[in-house]
């Protein structure tokens, strides 16, 4: 291992005299079988320090050797190099124990500090984490995602695993190549394959009977007076069978569909989750139990389930909703999760500070919940801090666009709820990321951001400057997720 950064640095200077600054992460020192390896940041850019007598170690990487050094850019082909000396940056599966957090990174610039912000709690981090969505929005790959977060854990030293969740996917080609780059875990977006109600008793009946004779005949065999389900304290009667048989047959159908063909035998363990929570139709303890069973008794392995709680969910603030029901509703849902082996997937779960003591209590920490957003709103919260003129534009891009935005994500906000920032001092805007008809404005309005070239250079430019500074804000913030959640 290195024995003295003073005399590295001395070194580096050396070998690289065109850089002014040199800052070594040390916690990212670490020794391959032929070499040396370490991150550091010269003139605020973050590189890949090699050290070795072995051409053959070095040709593996890309950059400009000096000596026997070797600096690298924090590329795709690089990363790829890095896990093949460095397994522990390998994306891996979290499995059913434990409880994990979904930290969705839209910048790439978040993951060091997600990580300093999991301190010793017994949580693991799935870094990569981006939807569709976000992906178009941000023009991003997710190679690059899974890149960003290898990097960061090469950074940290962090050595106790991280996943990569090919996040809310639904098409099979989408499912294919994230499983094709790696992912160690796939939600499965199953919002397409939920069929809705029909009001009138008379006409569910009339869907009902279309589901092929065999099928109905063992499902009502199977689950009319099931003692399985009796022993949990679920009761599914003709009416309530034939209300789950519609409105998840072919979302069952379709996740079997998937398994079978991406995860059953695939090269390696890839944690299977099931999303049914992008819907207006609450999650009963019937539908859950019915869902998971019929996986069960298929065959189907899954990791974690993400039902629709009662109450909502929306985008960059707080629960909304009577805590006694939301309780009750959590523990049923806990309930069965646990007797079938699986997690409980809570989404769109940032800043949801009234439930996690619940969450955490109810499933007895096994439990998996998805952030993404609120990330991205503390970089906003540091940009109103350090450039307030590059926020009001930011703030102005957003106000312009809110109308569209509003065609991708649901939330409550109406652009007469949200405040004018022209009205406000300086000082005054970081308190912005406080309001929350302002942050769901700001959550949901990236995209158009990322659109605008020179806003999205100046908002890079200055969150490099102030990266500290987005650090510890990111510590401090999710440390708060993770201490309500887990005490």
């Amino acid at each position: 291992m290195i024995q003295s950064f003073d005399l590295l640095t001395e070194q580096v200077q050396k070998l690289f005299p065109e850089f002014q600054s040199i800052h070594f992460f040390e916690s990212s020192a670490n020794a391959a079988q032929d070499g040396e390896l370490v991150m550091l940041s010269l003139d605020g850019e973050d590189k890949l320090l090699l050290l070795s007598d072995s051409s053959l170690f070095l040709d593996a990487f890309t950059g400009d050797s000096r000596g026997n050094c070797k600096l690298c850019p924090l590329s795709h082909e690089n990363r790829l190099a890095l896990n093949k000396c460095l397994p522990f940056t390998v994306p891996t599966a979290v499995g059913v124990e434990g409880a994990s957090i979904g930290l969705g990174d839209r910048l790439g610039l978040a993951g060091f500090a997600h990580l300093a912000a999991l301190g010793d709690y017994p949580v693991k981090p799935v870094l990569a984490q981006q939807s569709i969505r976000e992906l178009n929005f941000t023009h991003r790959h997710f190679e690059e995602v899974i890149d960003a977060a290898a990097w960061a854990v090469f950074k940290a030293g962090w050595r106790r695993g991280y996943a990569a969740d090919g996040d809310h996917l639904k098409k099979e080609s989408d499912i294919a190549h994230a499983v094709d780059l790696g992912i160690s875990m796939l939600t499965l977006d199953c919002s397409d394959w939920l069929q809705t109600l029909p009001a009138k008793a008379a006409d569910l009946d009339k869907v009902y009977e279309e589901l092929p004779a065999a099928v109905r005949l063992r499902l009502e065999k199977e689950y009319l007076n099931d003692v399985e389900a009796a022993e949990l304290g679920i009761r599914i009667d003709l009416p309530t069978l034939k209300r789950v048989a519609v409105i998840y047959s072919e979302a069952i159908a379709f996740a079997k569909k998937i398994y079978r063909t991406y995860l059953e035998h695939a090269d390696r363990a890839i944690d299977f989750e099931i999303s049914i929570d992008e819907t207006e139709e609450v999650t009963g303890a019937a539908a859950h139990y019915f869902f998971a069973r019929e996986l069960r008794d298929d065959g189907v392995s899954i990791t974690s389930m993400a039902p629709r709680f009662v109450g909502e969910f929306q985008k960059g603030i707080d629960y909304m909703g009577d805590l006694k029901v939301f309780e009750q509703d959590l523990n049923r849902h806990a309930m069965i999760a646990e007797h079938f082996g699986h997690r409980l997937s809570i989404h769109s779960g940032s800043d949801k500070f009234r439930i996690f003591p619940l969450v955490g209590r109810a499933t007895h920490g096994k439990f998996h919940l998805k952030t993404a957003g609120t990330s991205w709103l503390e970089a906003l919260r540091v940009i109103a801090e350090k450039n307030p003129v590059l926020f009001r534009k930011l703030y102005q891009c957003a106000s312009s666009n809110l109308a569209e935005a509003k065609s991708y994500y649901v939330i409550q906000t109406e652009i007469d709820s949200v405040p004018l920032n022209d009205l406000l001092e300086d000082a005054q805007l970081p308190a912005l990321l406080n309001h929350e008809a302002a942050r769901q404005l700001l959550h949901v309005t990236y995209g158009f951001m990322w659109a605008d070239e020179e806003l999205k250079t100046e908002l890079f430019a200055t969150l490099k400057e102030f990266r500290e500074r987005y650090d510890e804000a990111l510590v401090e913030h999710i440390g708060r997720h993770i201490s309500a959640l887990l005490g």
